[in-house]
């Protein structure tokens, strides 16, 4: 069961909005329209869980009273969300951006001890690792250099780097990553702070009511239609970030990358002028992003050689949408494999149905 937002995407959530969604939600559950005291326990537990996955934020016993929540706490839950103020979720959002702020700081201590350390030695802190939430801030600090060592490791390995050559660079790329993840928990001035906290608000109390009901907010909305209508628009690219900037890891056949003559492997330095080279991932899609024949202009490094490309934005055919077919001869007749890899249906006049009745048509 999902409940989305029927807003323009450019809309911003308000703790307003939370009530308004709860209500639609429990309107899908017969069994459920109160948010009752074990639902106060499960939000909580999945709010503070959805921001510290890996337990390398808080203290065992700094979230023992959030997620082992006494009848105090789950009153204080259930008064806040009835009187409509979400105190107690805002309580513990202001725990998230302390924790924050002391993780950085024991990133930068461990990754200078590492600095000092051989590859041999990191590769041996890597294997460290624990599921619990730290004791102490001993073995805060142990599992923090522990994910950094483990970063470090993979990535010196999977690109066959000489560690010592690429160190920092390899560590102020797990930094940057690192703060990718907090962004929506991180001030980014009040109508932002307030949109993303109302989304984590309302994620977690869709989650708590039972294991089939998610809520998906505007830009999850977009992704998923997309991803189900293999409608895209773009220049037609696949991208894949590293600390050597943005990689363009595939070109689509026949697409404005393709006809202008990019390439896999080429890095991407600039979008219309701005240096993307300290922008998060994300950032740097919302900038290639853009309606269909709009222009682009990108600056592109290959090899040693730096150039610009200008590029219009068009709808793109994915190489998923397309059913492809292969003919084996088998006795005195042939046997036809059709693939599609999917199930879909777009506003672009293209549907799995139509994909696989050209296919059959193509071989009779």
């Amino acid at each position: 069961m999902v409940f989305i937002k029927s807003v323009f995407f450019l809309s911003l959530f308000t703790i307003n909005d939370i009530p308004e969604g709860v209500k639609e939600l429990f309107s899908y559950h017969y069994d459920r329209n109160d948010f009752d005291a074990e639902m106060a326990k499960r939000s909580l537990d999945l709010f503070v869980e959805s921001f510290d996955v890996d337990h390398s934020y808080f203290l065992w016993s700094e979230v023992k009273p959030m997620l082992s929540p006494s009848g105090k706490w789950i009153d204080f839950t259930k008064k806040s969300f009835t009187n409509r103020s979400f105190e107690a979720f805002i309580e513990i959002q202001k725990y998230f951006e302390q924790a924050i702020e002391r993780r950085i700081a024991f990133e930068n201590e461990m990754i200078r001890d590492l600095l000092e350390k051989p590859f041999k030695e990191v590769q041996k802190i890597a294997a460290y690792g624990f599921e619990p939430y730290p004791a102490n801030f001993a073995q805060l600090k142990t599992k923090i250099k522990s994910e950094a060592a483990l970063f470090a490791t993979r990535e010196t390995l999977n690109g066959r780097y000489d560690y010592e050559n690429v160190k920092k660079k390899i560590y102020t790329y797990f930094q940057k990553k690192q703060r990718e993840k907090e962004l929506e928990y991180m001030q980014r001035g009040p109508s932002m702070e307030e949109h993303y906290f109302s989304i984590h608000v309302l994620k977690a109390i869709a989650a708590s009511m039972d294991a089939h009901t998610r809520f998906f907010s505007p830009d999850e909305k977009r992704e998923m239609k997309q991803a189900l209508s293999k409608d895209y628009s773009g220049i037609g690219v696949v991208l894949r970030d590293s600390m050597d900037g943005l990689i363009i890891q595939r070109v689509v056949e026949n697409s404005p990358a393709a006809n202008a003559g990019v390439r896999a492997k080429d890095i991407i330095l600039k979008i219309d002028g701005q240096d993307i080279t300290n922008l998060y991932f994300r950032e740097a899609i919302e900038l290639l992003s853009g309606r269909n024949f709009t222009k682009v202009r990108l600056e592109i490094q290959r090899g040693e050689q730096i150039f610009e490309v200008s590029l219009t934005r068009a709808p793109i055919l994915s190489p998923e949408s397309q059913a492809r077919t292969t003919l084996f001869p088998f006795g005195t007749g042939t046997i036809a494999a059709i693939r599609l890899d999917g199930f879909f249906d777009n506003d672009q006049g293209n549907s799995a149905a139509q994909q696989l009745e050209s296919a059959i048509a193509s071989i009779q």
